[in-house]
């Protein structure tokens, strides 16, 4: 079977701790684009904290963003998926984080704004430092109940803090717990629309573009991924991934420190 799209994770996949494309990952999206492959991106990340990254590679994929919540072309902007919460759960679900001590980061769809931080926010003060211009401070409880809110999250916290946050919105949104990714301490808890997964966005850039689902090869490292790897054709996690995305996988690549992710090429 001719493999029609590759869809990849980014933390832990495709870059390393330092969010440094290693020079045999990006050689071999130059192969994708000479067999006339496209390369499509699926993380948690918002716009702006996956666009950085890429472009110092001098890359500008089509992404997945915020698990599906949104997804577009990182390019010009224009949008093939959107799904936030309705009003009534982002309203709970920020009163389950300030009550369980943690005030979350808010990300939100809106033209000028990617991110809205309260005015005591848990997450590390690093991820705070990086978030740029597209993100503002504000009420987050008038935020939640005027604006769509995409996902809801912290990086850098007590595992125990973020379980019982997770404990009492079971059921109630698709989540990750998760320890940090590189340097950061900690762990981290990502919150956003139930039933929403990675791939909903993988189905809509192939009504866009014209590819069938089926035939997509998929990269993933972490929870948030299973879907992903469930549903690919040909689904491969790094040697260094999660158990459980391992456990999910068909096929194994090298960690993305090595340029692991070039392996990629020997399954298509």
């Amino acid at each position: 079977m001719a493999i029609e799209l590759v869809v990849t994770d980014l933390d832990g996949t495709f870059w390393d701790a330092d969010d440094e494309v290693h020079p045999r990952t990006r050689a071999a999206v130059d192969e994708l684009e000479r067999r006339g492959i496209p390369l499509l991106v699926a993380t948690g990340r918002r716009r702006g904290s996956a666009a950085a990254p890429l472009g110092r590679a001098d890359l500008c994929p089509p992404a997945v963003l915020l698990n599906g919540s949104l997804c577009l072309e990182l390019g010009t902007g224009r949008r093939f998926h959107q799904q936030a919460f309705d009003t009534e759960t982002a309203v709970a679900l920020l009163d389950a984080w300030l009550e369980g001590g943690i005030e979350p980061v808010v990300y939100v769809d809106h033209p000028d704004i990617e991110v809205v931080v309260g005015d005591r926010p848990s997450t590390h003060p690093r991820h705070l430092a990086g978030m740029g211009p597209l993100a503002v401070f504000g009420d987050l409880h008038h935020t939640v109940a005027t604006m769509p809110v995409l996902a809801l999250a912290v990086i850098g916290c007590d595992e125990a803090d973020l379980a019982a946050i997770a404990t009492s919105v079971d059921g109630r949104v698709a989540e990750i717990l998760v320890p940090s990714h590189g340097s950061y301490p900690g762990h981290n808890l990502h919150h956003w629309p139930l039933g929403l997964s990675k791939w909903d966005g993988v189905e809509a850039y192939c009504r866009l573009s014209g590819h069938d689902p089926s035939k997509v090869l998929a990269v993933g490292d972490s929870l948030n991924d299973l879907e992903l790897l469930d549903r690919a054709a040909v689904s491969c996690a790094p040697t260094s991934a999660h158990p459980v995305a391992l456990a999910a996988a068909d096929q194994t690549v090298g960690p993305p420190e090595t340029g692991g992710w070039a392996d990629i090429l020997d399954l298509l």
